[in-house]
């Protein structure tokens, strides 16, 4: 058995990189932000699919996806910039703004790990299924359980399917913590499925930890459709 963790951080910026106090940035601003979790293909497809189906709120515009380190930022020129120390290397992060063309503020919604690179962990479940048994959802802000999270996965060519998990169904009514919800789960997550939901304006921390009990192979499966068949993939233990 292995973990993953994903920490989830938002931060609002001038447009020098300055941090701003949320309370402070523009009522159009001061709305619930998507997060985009895995799925390479999509990203790679600047989260064409996963934006669509978790889009932002209106007068919100979604610019770019960036991995920190992967090349020079425009706010790596700003001197008084300290958005780049709260960004670490191989964090994945979306980049959202009130102004698709004249910005005046942006939101980053910061994916990272403390355990592996989060980019790195994504390149490399290229042809491969991971499953999940259990995911936590930590929060300092329990409504956000009550946000839906999407799991969505494609084929080769775009075509997708998605269904919804509401986090507080999973809460056991007689054996819970405060500040943690333990999701059982069945999942097989592939190059082709992502999650996404959304960050309430009021939460500041979310962080998932997905516990993984084998990967599959399945580079080998791919039928016409760009779909994989599973049965006949190749399974290895991990943990």
């Amino acid at each position: 058995m292995q973990t993953l963790s994903i920490i989830i951080k938002r931060w609002y910026t001038d447009t020098s990189g300055i941090i701003v106090d949320k309370s402070l940035v523009p009522s159009v601003m001061q709305k619930p932000m998507p997060f985009w979790l895995m799925n390479i293909f999509d990203k790679n497809g600047s989260y064409l699919i996963q934006s669509t189906i978790k889009r932002p709120y209106a007068g919100v515009y979604y610019l770019y996806t960036e991995t920190i380190g992967s090349y020079l930022n425009f706010l790596n020129f700003q001197a008084d910039s300290d958005i780049k120390k709260e960004l670490k290397l191989g964090d994945v992060v979306h980049v959202f703004a009130d102004d698709p063309t004249l910005p005046n503020y942006f939101c980053f919604i910061q994916l990272h790990s403390d355990d592996v690179a989060y980019n790195s962990f994504l390149s490399n479940m290229i042809g491969k299924a991971y499953h999940v048994t259990q995911m936590q959802y930590l929060t300092d802000n329990n409504n956000n359980w009550n946000q839906c999270i999407n799991v969505t996965s494609e084929n080769d060519f775009g075509l997708y399917s998605d269904r919804q998990i509401l986090p507080l169904n999973y809460r056991d009514p007689y054996n819970y913590q405060d500040d943690i919800l333990i999701m059982k789960m069945d999942e097989n997550l592939t190059d082709k499925t992502g999650l996404s939901s959304f960050m309430l304006f009021e939460t500041n921390f979310i962080q998932l930890n997905f516990e993984f009990d084998y990967v599959i192979s399945l580079t080998p499966n791919i039928d016409s459709n760009g779909n994989t068949d599973i049965r006949k993939a190749k399974l290895f233990q991990i943990g």
